[in-house]
């Protein structure tokens, strides 16, 4: 079969109508993250907040006009932010090998001595193959303590642009990608400044 962008394709499908067969793709990463040594017993990681297009069911892309488009027969297999916020809460947790990591519900006893937000601004691949990911992340300490960090963040990954498989892979890279830049500045927090 001759390999077709995504957009392309997603046009063809959808001229054969609601019979079209709905695939279901993960978000996977092979990367891994390097560990840090961080102050910190406990972490933890609130839900990921997306644009609506981004948490929908429906995979999206950005056509050259800069319409977002949903690609006809695709779903994410598990809702984005969730499937987002468990791989980072994953990847932070190999990251910090010495701290126990979560992603809400908080599944401990003691409370969290940090927590991470995410508000995302962009998540979404272009047909050029490009996905741009961007937004701020919080460190903040739990109910005691002096940490309050903002930082925007910017990750550009590359994906083929005739898989959605690949699309799915670029999106586990670049939340890996937001997971090295975190647990750096996590390991950069004095345990003085956690209170307690």
């Amino acid at each position: 079969m001759i390999a077709r962008p995504l957009l392309a394709l997603a046009l063809a499908l959808s001229a054969c109508g609601p019979s079209v067969p709905t695939e279901r793709y993960l978000v996977t990463d092979a990367s891994g993250v390097q560990a840090v040594v961080a102050d910190v017993e406990t972490v933890l990681v609130r839900e990921i907040n997306l644009p609506d297009y981004a948490n929908r069911e429906e995979i999206s892309l950005q056509d050259e006009s800069g319409a977002v488009l949903f690609i006809p027969g695709t779903l994410w297999a598990d809702t984005p932010a969730r499937a987002l916020t468990k791989l980072l809460a994953s990847r932070l947790s190999s990251a910090l090998p010495g701290s126990r990591v979560a992603a809400e519900p908080w599944p401990l006893t003691d409370r969290p001595e940090l927590r991470v937000e995410v508000q995302v601004d962009q998540l979404l691949g272009a047909q050029s193959g490009t996905l741009l990911f961007t937004g701020q992340y919080f460190v903040v300490a739990g109910d005691f303590g002096d940490v309050a960090i903002a930082r925007n963040f910017r990750f550009v990954e590359e994906f083929d642009p005739t898989s959605v498989g690949s699309l799915g892979q670029a999106h586990g890279a670049a939340v890996s990608a937001l997971a090295r830049e975190v647990a750096a500045v996590i390991s950069g927090v004095p345990g003085s400044a956690l209170g307690g």
